[in-house]
């Protein structure tokens, strides 16, 4: 529902954005050509109204994932339910005014720079309510179940990508980090790593409760067991 929201939100300014180019680039309109009086700003503006809660748009689902993989895994219940609920909401509502942290370099005021600065800082509370509820629910977990550890890989890549974009949050440090593989290194390691563990995640879970059978944690053609004695293991 909440993905669902954040499309009906971002979807229309993404739209509007393709039919402004394309009237520039085909029956001579100016919106984003500065020899014509129009703002090349204006575009990213508008790119990253939609493109930023895209980011949320992908990984709040995973979060429901996960949760609903820690639930069937731990030995009781998901930890604080209603408040990852509305951690979720908070994510996705204070996610859609966040956009312009993209946009440091381009030449915003100070006071435009300290509030999105503030605003993106703000999205650690519910995100860190989310984590800290999930490691909570896995302190009792069947250790030698498959779906525990792409839960653990998961918050591992998803802490990475996460503390990194706190870095970033800071408008003066993102100056300097701009254009760098850090940025490149946060935005994958929330994405193409935490997203990517989370769908994981999400089918061995599925397949555990379709047929009933746990698929076990193999290390090599030898059980969970030998983990301990240095095995190297395939997930």
């Amino acid at each position: 529902m909440i993905t669902g929201a954040l499309l009906v939100g971002v979807i229309p300014v993404l739209a509007g954005a393709i039919t402004m180019v394309l009237a520039d680039r085909s029956i001579g309109c100016s919106f984003f050509d500065s020899m014509a009086g129009g703002d090349p700003v204006l575009y990213q503006h508008l790119f990253w109204v939609f493109g930023h809660p895209e980011v949320y748009i992908i990984i709040l689902p995973v979060f429901g994932i996960v949760s609903h993989a820690v639930h069937r895994t731990a030995l009781f219940s998901l930890f604080n339910m209603i408040g990852m609920v509305y951690a979720m909401v908070s994510i996705g509502v204070v996610g859609y005014f966040v956009w312009a942290h993209h946009m440091f370099t381009v030449g915003m005021d100070v006071d435009t720079r300290a509030y999105f600065s503030a605003a993106t800082l703000l999205i650690a509370l519910p995100t860190s309510i989310k984590v800290f509820s999930w490691l909570t629910a896995m302190r009792r977990v069947h250790v030698a179940s498959t779906v525990s550890w792409y839960v653990l890989a998961f918050l591992l890549m998803f802490l990475l990508g996460g503390v990194t974009g706190l870095v970033l949050a800071n408008s003066e440090v993102d100056l300097a980090m701009h254009d760098t593989y850090y940025v490149v290194a946060h935005f994958h390691y929330v994405l193409s790593l935490g997203a990517v563990f989370g769908l994981l995640t999400g089918i061995i879970s599925t397949h555990d409760s379709i047929t009933g059978y746990r698929l076990p944690l193999l290390c090599g053609r030898t059980q969970v067991s030998t983990l301990l004695a240095g095995t190297t293991c395939v997930f």
